[in-house]
């Protein structure tokens, strides 16, 4: 079982790697504590507003893995649960938001593997600060430990003996072995290897462009970039402790001083020309069926939340229609009311007006003009109150419609967060494909070699970058600038080519003559002058 955790901000991009059905069989959303919304990437956006209005924490988020051993059997939901308790209770965080989200993933050898991811807000809302997590890898050890003892599980050796220089792999790195399929550890043995077989500087550099790195200088003075323009300091690749960084320096000072290598742009633009020639590579069967299920699957959810957003469209307009309608109901009811309440009263005064003697002598006395002026106070106090009832009756309407508006314009919002996260869900499951296609290419041209296919470069004349060429015979000069250049060596044509030859699938042609496709050759190229004495332990 092991247990990896991280500090991190990025809710949305996180969110939208866990719910990622396309590196993962089954995904599943088990839980969401603390927010509002019923899905990881609102919830993330709430934990952040959280930790925005009462902390200044830019990594607001604490993301745990749990990977049980699948050899030990699967792990029940409720013992995940207990560990993730331990957790809980260990770093503080117990009542915190918080996601719980199962993957099953399929494994190179056709099994499937389950495992468990739990995030949590690290803000203390109570407190309005943020939980502060230090030594996260030896508490989790611990916490794993002691989960591990009362399960009956068996635990790795790392476990119990701790490693002082070991360091957990970061995204950065993580990002470079999924890129080109090999480990930090890999690259560094190699290079270190490599370092301790060459007796000179030119043998050192030779054999890193022969193992696909290219020596060049940025904001320190020597660092590698590799044939997929991904860059690292030349002294963190080598891990003998008792080589410095002054020492390497001191090494390569002579032969190749900072100010005559390639910058790393300049490395990258020669990289970037070898990727073009390897976006030829036709995609296997398997990973072109993926792509065409995938495009599918995609347009059929596509389709269903754009005929959900129609729906819910269609939905508001007959809302707001019935709302229109029942507010001139009201209006017109109101209208009949005061209308009728008009036609009682008038219909009294007039059964009730003295008629004869007594109209007569209503008139003589002025007792008329009196009633007169009696009736039309009664009928303006009475238009008063009609008018008064109106202007109520409306502004209850216009409440109505503005909360009716309101409403709607946050279902609206929802639906179009909603399928703001399904665009960048649907990004992240077609880089999910790129990344296994590009797996697949790392595969093809690693194939015959220990670790990447050689840089080979040439210099073409002054005035002109370099380009990457099949080599006709070993130089030196991929990594020099064409200020030292020497003396120009005319190429031999090669006698000993090939026919393009392709796999047994037919999916791949050789990595030379994919190369010979993709570079055109110079007939000439500039290379400084070699010294053959130094050349006989090159150490390849």
């Amino acid at each position: 079982m092991i247990a990896f955790g991280s500090q991190r901000a990025n809710g949305a991009e996180l969110a939208i790697h866990l719910a990622n059905a396309e590196d993962n069989e089954y995904v599943e959303i088990a839980e969401i504590r603390g927010a509002v919304a019923d899905d990881l990437p609102g919830a993330f956006s709430e934990f952040e507003a959280k930790a925005t209005a009462l902390t200044n924490l830019e990594k607001y988020l604490y993301s745990l893995s749990i990977n049980p051993d699948p050899r030990q059997g699967r792990l029940t939901r409720d013992q995940y649960y207990d560990y993730i308790e331990r957790v809980e209770s260990v770093f503080g965080m117990e009542g915190h938001d918080r996601a719980i989200v199962f993957h099953i993933k399929e494994s190179k050898d056709g099994l499937f593997r389950e495992h468990c991811h739990a995030v949590w807000n690290r803000t203390d809302v109570q407190n309005m600060r943020g939980v502060n997590i230090s030594h996260d890898k030896l508490k989790l050890m611990q916490i794993t430990r002691e989960f591990a003892q009362d399960h009956g599980l068996t635990l790795p050796d790392g476990y119990y003996k701790i490693d002082d220089n070991f360091q957990q792999m970061s995204l950065h790195e993580k990002a470079q072995q999924n890129k080109t399929g090999l480990t930090k550890q890999a690259r560094a043995e190699l290079i270190t290897d490599l370092w301790r077989t060459s007796d000179s500087p030119k043998a050192f550099v030779a054999a890193l462009e022969d193992n696909g790195y290219m020596l060049a200088t940025g904001n320190r003075p020597y660092v590698l970039v590799d044939t997929f323009g991904n860059m690292n300091a030349l002294p963190k690749m080598i891990t003998d402790k008792d080589v410095r960084t002054k020492d390497i320096r001191a090494f390569l000072q002579k032969d190749f001083p900072p100010e005559s290598l390639s910058t790393v742009e300049e490395a990258r633009a020669v990289a970037a020309q070898m990727e073009e020639s390897r976006e030829r590579i036709k995609l296997s069967q398997k990973l072109a069926e993926q792509k065409e299920i995938l495009q599918r699957d995609q347009d059929m959810r596509r389709k269903k939340l754009q005929a959900d957003i129609a729906a819910k469209q269609d939905y508001h307009t007959k809302e707001a229609t019935r709302l229109s309608d029942l507010h001139g109901d009201k209006r017109f009811v109101h209208m009949l009311n005061s209308a009728k309440a008009d036609m009682e009263i008038n219909f009294r005064r007039v059964a009730n007006a003295p008629t004869g003697l007594a109209g007569f002598l209503s008139r003589v006395t002025g007792m008329d003009a009196i009633r007169s002026k009696l009736h039309a106070y009664q009928d303006r106090k009475r238009e008063t109150t009609q008018e008064q009832a109106r202007q109520q009756i409306e502004e209850q309407n216009r409440l109505e419609k503005l909360r009716q508006s309101h409403e709607h314009g946050l279902e609206m919002l929802e639906m179009r967060r909603l399928e703001n996260e399904q665009k960048k869900s649907f990004e992240r499951e077609e880089r999910s494909i790129a990344m296994a296609q590009q797996r697949e290419k790392v595969a093809h041209y690693s194939t015959g070699y220990e670790h990447m296919p050689s840089v080979q470069l040439t210099l073409t004349p002054r005035g002109r970058m370099a380009m990457p060429a099949k080599a006709q015979r070993r130089h030196y000069a991929p990594t020099v600038k064409e200020d030292n250049v020497k003396a120009p060596i005319e190429a031999k044509p090669d006698q000993t080519s090939k026919q393009p030859e392709t796999l047994e699938n037919g999916d791949y042609k050789s990595f030379a003559d994919s190369w010979d496709e993709a570079v055109t050759r110079e007939d000439e190229f500039y290379a400084p002058a070699r010294d053959p004495d130094k050349d006989k332990g090159r150490g390849r």
